[in-house]
């Protein structure tokens, strides 16, 4: 068969590489898929496994870390809610203390260490106003008061001398509790001492009657060592809102004396509460029994679409939460209103809170903690990414290890074959180098002689394109450049023609110097992105160049003190205005010409350019520059045609502000030469006016009076000559009749 083929060599090299290339595939095939089922089992059950016990121990985890927030949450109100009624438990004491020395001093005598103090006592201090009530004067420790239908007689005196020691034990009551702001006695005899001196006699109406206040009539229904509070209230005297603690005084016969009352502010619990933070958007606020809202920072407002409420002096808060919201929200606000302690979940503005709330016994209030579930699940989220970032660790590790599996695998397919498949590597990878555009890249020479054949004609032809090639991108990189280099030039040359157009366009807009100068340094500034511009116009005697405008800082402090140069003195601006001619400097640091100005620091570059309108030199526009050398021939041009476009324009500015002075002047004169005339015509003509009634015209020699025209609709227009007023028409219609419009453009028309 090879004889007749012709080709024996040929055909032996077809088969031993088709040998070759089908046993190289089957060991890695055969070696690369043992080791990867092998693995895959491996890692699925491993899988598997970690899988269910990482489910497991995050349920048990999620669980646990609920149930820590919830008691977390049950613990702060709990915590709370004591600290505030201990608070007001204090307050029950002190009131209750008060009340029991109270009973003291009325069921005896007047003690032996109060005698020395008889002769001043507070009953022997009372006076009686004009408007019949009875009062103390004020630099006593306590106010008394008593309503004008009382008698001051010995049994009150000796009582109130009695109740007036209360001072004795108010003092410290006030310094180690300064929430309560007053403690009071009332008697049944309608008699009040109060603690501390209010001057209360000149405070309450004569009338007033103790007897029938709340303090006194709910104390009244409770029994000896009860407290009764009343309802929340703004204080008078800007103390917030207040409670009043009262309870009943028994002398030892068990005979009811009167009501020992204290006023509470509750400022200090309400801002304690309202500072309370839980998670990140938790808050905590108290209600009564009535669910009136007494403490709630402004986010629960917000949640429960209320406005915060402004309470009147001496009102009680009628804003109340019973009714609000959902239903859920409606039961566990009348929960808490009933003195309920729980904890709950609810949707507040469609989020899921928890909600936690504890009783204040004392006062009857209800202290509640909202926070979302999702801040205090935050530990739960963590665990639960912790979780899932183990498990995606795990699968990372198992497709790890199936890939280095696979790799040992190829690896070992790779040995076997590699002694017959060397040299065709070699000259595949030579391929490929050249395909990635490495023409300089050769086949190695192995041992076997096909292969060298293979790589004498690819190296050949790798030569022959290298060298094509090389001409060929030289040429490409000179046009590119030039390409290149003339699109930048157009370009930079487009868009300071465009600059130009834009500086002309707003430099066209203004005709008054004072406001064309800064708008002309600032454009370029703008436009041109230079670091200071400035105009300097020559003085009337072209000697200096006076600063007029800038648009920096530093221009600005120049302008306050009247910088000015010289005309052909050493600096850039004095040569431009002198020689009529652009100067530069490239780089200051250097240049002899430059003078080193402390108000523009930054500087590194200026250039000077001449105004010239016509043949005259007007004045300079100097650029500067932070970055050196940065004007070039093109910049210079454009700049020198801006500059010529601006000296056009400021001197239109300076004729169209000296044809406005000439005119407001010609105007002037004529209305002074004008009234002077009209004056002198009457004076010679004796003529104060013309009259004309039913075809009748008179010559007046003064002035009509005002009576002299009948009826209420007279017609007054203006006579006007040259802008001055020199007279006034005053035209009566017979029926005084309205005139219209159309007969008002007639007599002006005439006029």
């Amino acid at each position: 068969m090879t004889q007749e083929s012709g080709k024996p060599m040929d055909e032996i090299v077809d088969r031993h590489h088709r040998r070759r290339t089908s046993l190289r595939a089957r060991i890695t095939l055969a070696t690369t898929i043992t080791a990867v089922i092998a693995a895959v089992v491996v890692g699925y059950f491993a899988f598997i496994r970690n899988e269910a016990t990482q489910t497991f121990l995050g349920e048990q985890f999620q669980d646990s870390v609920k149930e820590k927030a919830e008691s977390q949450i049950q613990a702060l109100v709990s915590q709370e809610a004591q600290r505030i009624n201990q608070f007001f438990i204090d307050v029950d004491q002190s009131v209750i203390l008060t009340a029991t020395y109270t009973a003291n001093l009325l069921n005896q005598p007047i003690p032996i260490i109060f005698e020395d103090e008889l002769n001043s006592d507070a009953a022997q201090e009372l006076f009686r106003l004009p408007n019949g009530a009875w009062g103390n004067p004020n630099y006593l420790e306590a106010s008394i008061f008593a309503p004008s239908h009382v008698v001051i007689n010995e049994q009150l005196r000796s009582e109130l001398r009695a109740v007036s020691k209360l001072g004795l034990i108010t003092a410290d009551s006030l310094k180690f509790n300064p929430n309560i702001i007053a403690l009071y006695f009332g008697s049944r005899e309608d008699l009040i001492i109060y603690y501390p001196n209010i001057d209360l006699v000149n405070v309450v109406p004569p009338d007033f009657k103790p007897t029938e206040q709340p303090f006194y009539t709910n104390a009244t229904s409770v029994n000896i060592n009860n407290v009764v509070w009343s309802l929340p209230f703004h204080d008078p005297s800007f103390s917030g809102l207040t409670v009043t603690n009262s309870t009943p005084v028994f002398d030892q016969s068990n005979t009811f004396r009167g009501v020992i009352g204290a006023d509470v502010q509750i400022s200090r619990i309400i801002e304690s509460i309202e500072d309370i933070d839980i998670g990140t958007t938790g808050y905590a606020f108290l209600i009564d029994s009535e669910g009136r809202i007494l403490a709630m920072p402004d986010s629960g407002y917000q949640d429960f679409e209320l406005v915060r409420e402004e309470i009147p002096v001496n009102e009680v808060p009628q804003q109340t939460l019973l009714g609000q919201g959902s239903q859920d929200i409606k039961l566990l606000f009348q929960s808490m209103a009933q003195g309920g302690l729980g904890l709950t979940r609810v949707r507040v503005q469609g989020t899921e809170r928890y909600v936690a709330y504890a009783p204040i016994l004392s006062p009857k209030y209800s202290l509640g903690i909202i926070v979302p579930v999702s801040e205090m699940d935050a530990t739960v989220r963590e665990a639960q990414s912790m979780v899932t970032q183990e498990n995606q660790e795990t699968q990372n590790f198992g497709l790890l290890l199936l890939v280095i599996v696979a790799a040992v695998a190829t690896l070992i397919s790779f040995l076997l074959s590699q002694v017959l498949t060397n040299p065709l590597n070699l000259l595949t990878a030579t391929a490929e180098q050249v395909s990635a555009g490495n023409l300089r890249a050769r086949a190695p020479l192995t041992t076997v002689n096909e292969v060298n054949v293979v790589a004498d004609a690819f190296n050949a032809m790798t030569d022959q394109l290298r060298g094509m090639l090389t001409g060929l991108e030289e040429r490409v990189s000179e046009r590119t450049l030039e390409i290149e280099a003339a699109t930048l030039q157009s370009q930079r040359r487009a868009a300071q023609f465009e600059a130009v157009a834009q500086v002309a366009r707003n430099i066209s807009t203004s005709q008054d110097l004072e406001t064309l100068l800064p708008k002309i340094t600032n454009v370029i500034s703008q436009q041109f992105g230079y670091y200071h511009v400035g105009v300097f116009l020559l003085d009337e005697a072209r000697e200096f160049a006076v600063f007029r405008a800038a648009n920096s800082s530093g221009g600005n402090k120049m302008l306050e003190r009247n910088h000015q140069l010289k005309v052909g003195e050493t600096s850039i601006v004095g040569f431009a205005t002198s020689r009529g001619k652009p100067r530069i400097a490239l780089d200051t640091g250097v240049d002899a010409v430059y003078f080193d100005n402390p108000d523009l620091p930054e500087t590194r570059s200026e250039m000077a350019l001449p105004m010239i309108v016509g043949e005259q030199v007007i004045g300079a526009l100097d650029v500067q520059s932070v970055a050196p050398n940065a004007f070039s021939r093109d910049d210079i041009d454009t700049l020198t045609t801006l500059a010529d476009q601006v000296g056009i324009a400021i001197r239109n500015a300076q004729l169209f502000e000296e044809t406005s002075n000439a005119l407001a002047k010609s105007q002037l004169l004529s209305q002074q030469i004008t009234s002077t005339g009209w004056r002198q015509f009457t004076r010679s003509h004796k003529l104060a006016g013309i009259r004309r009634s039913k075809a009748k015209a008179t010559l007046l020699k003064r002035p009509l009076e005002p009576d002299q025209m009948n009826g209420q609709e007279i017609l007054n227009l203006p006579i006007e000559l040259r802008g001055q007023k020199i007279g006034e028409l005053k035209i009566q219609a017979k029926d005084n009749r309205q005139w219209t419009q159309d007969e008002i453009d007639i007599a002006s028309a005439i006029i």
